[in-house]
């Protein structure tokens, strides 16, 4: 009787494996908020721990205006709201913007996978000009 071969196991089968294992690590990287102590740049540090808030990514949502929020009440993108992952609905949060040394006080209305997902008009107050994103941004919480 002949040997049999084994079949070869061709890249087509190997494709799902790498691509979830991908997505893992990329959404392991985006959605880990850190301490600041545990993120500090050269020469940010006495900054951030002066903030004594949580070191993250803040951008701004625009969901249509009136669209229910979490909290019940109508989203208006003007309003000095926002949405959280980390923070409870109803509490008060400052977002500070590192590079700008802008901050905002906003209230949590909403629930978001990001650390602090901010209306366009809190956005606008401390948004570095030109981007839509604050890298370098410390959230704590006030009330």
């Amino acid at each position: 009787m002949p040997h049999r071969a084994r079949p070869v196991v061709t890249a087509a089968r190997r494709r799902p494996a790498l691509a979830l294992g991908a997505l893992a690590l990329l959404g392991a990287a985006i959605t880990i908020p850190t301490y600041a102590s545990a993120m500090e740049k050269p020469g940010r540090s006495a900054q951030a721990g002066a903030q004594g808030g949580l070191r993250c990514v803040a951008s701004f949502s625009s969901p249509p205006a009136g669209a229910l929020t979490a909290s019940g009440e109508r989203f208006d993108p003007n309003s000095l709201t926002a949405a959280s992952g980390s923070f409870p609905l109803g509490s008060t949060i400052e977002v500070t913007n590192l590079d700008t040394s802008k901050s905002v006080r906003v209230r949590v209305n909403d629930r978001a996978s990001m650390c602090a997902l901010l209306t366009p008009g809190a956005f606008e107050r401390i948004r570095t000009p030109g981007k839509n994103l604050i890298r370098n941004g410390v959230v704590r919480q006030v009330g």
